[in-house]
């Protein structure tokens, strides 16, 4: 990459929601940093982790865009993964399973076994969480515990499941599963319990998640394209980020829109309260077509909960 490149996308310009698509063998960690170097920017944030054994969206804020982050309302994830059955692992994932262990216990499986009874897992269940995973005990994500030599026992929780559905069985020990599913829910989790409630095992293959709130796998972009687009397409800077950036409006979709003049923009830069009413609790101000800030509905008036800096 040349030095005189390094400067294209000047810091100023970088607000904006990014959808990158995680290659395997990455941390989401890892991931963010790739991203903070190739836009020359510090002020980074981002939508659900995925480690390094999953693939798919990893939806990252930008600038000012780090700012929506609290106001995302739409949780919707949709999750394609493969389960393999004849054998499982304290992980819920092939990491540290040889291909020769794979070979020895996969177990052919019933395509049919399996779709007559997904019905019973949809809907709001109760799921236990994988010890490997970043929930919180006693202020200590279990991983760190498990890694010590801790013995944890994992509460249940409830997690919302809205579909599944088997898309194909590439082997005979293997189905490919599409999963709808709220905040918080643990894939390794439901497929082991989906093998256990026929009375087999089972654990992930694959894991790739395709959607994350409105954010879908049709706007993702690769670490690699989006290098290209910065570093070596020959391109204006607005057309690289109206090719790469999801719009605020989008993100922000679930909250109403309120607009507000001039002088009002101004007081609320200020932080001053607008003396007005609002029919909403919670509303985007606009001037014209540009977002000044998250608002609320106060006893005094309308109150900023974020203001913008475009």
């Amino acid at each position: 990459m040349k030095n005189e490149n390094l400067n294209r996308f000047p810091l100023q310009q970088v607000n904006g929601w990014i959808v990158i698509d995680k290659p395997l063998g990455m941390t989401s960690t890892q991931v963010i940093g790739k991203v903070r170097t190739l836009f020359q920017t510090k002020k980074v944030g981002h939508l659900g982790t995925l480690d390094p054994l999953a693939t798919g969206v990893l939806p990252i804020a930008l600038g000012e865009a780090t700012k929506t982050i609290p106001f995302i309302q739409n949780h919707q994830k949709e999750y394609i993964f493969d389960l393999f059955f004849g054998l499982e692992s304290e992980k819920g994932d092939l990491e540290g399973i040889s291909e020769e262990t794979l070979e020895n216990y996969k177990k052919a499986i019933s395509k049919g076994k399996i779709a007559n009874m997904l019905s019973q897992f949809v809907g709001e269940i109760e799921q236990i969480p994988p010890a490997y995973s970043a929930i919180k005990i006693k202020g200590v994500p279990a991983y760190k515990r498990i890694r010590k030599g801790q013995e944890l026992m994992m509460p249940p929780r409830k997690v919302r499941i809205d579909s599944l559905e088997i898309l194909e069985q590439p082997a005979s020990h293997i189905l490919m599963i599409k999963c709808r599913c709220g905040l918080g829910t643990y894939i390794r989790s439901l497929g082991r319990d989906i093998a256990h409630a026929v009375g087999e095992k089972a654990l992930l293959s694959k894991l790739r998640r395709t959607q994350s709130g409105c954010f879908l796998e049709k706007d993702s972009f690769s670490l690699e394209i989006l290098k290209k687009f910065l570093y070596d397409d020959q391109e204006a800077i607005a057309d690289v980020a109206q090719k790469c950036f999801v719009p605020l409006e989008t993100v922000l979709d679930d909250i109403p829109a309120l607009s507000i003049t001039e002088d009002e923009t101004m007081q609320i830069r200020q932080g001053k309260i607008l003396q007005k009413e609002s029919p909403f609790s919670e509303m985007r101000l606009m001037f014209d077509t540009q977002l000044i800030a998250i608002g609320k509905q106060t006893a005094q008036g309308i109150q900023s909960l974020r203001v913008f800096n475009f």
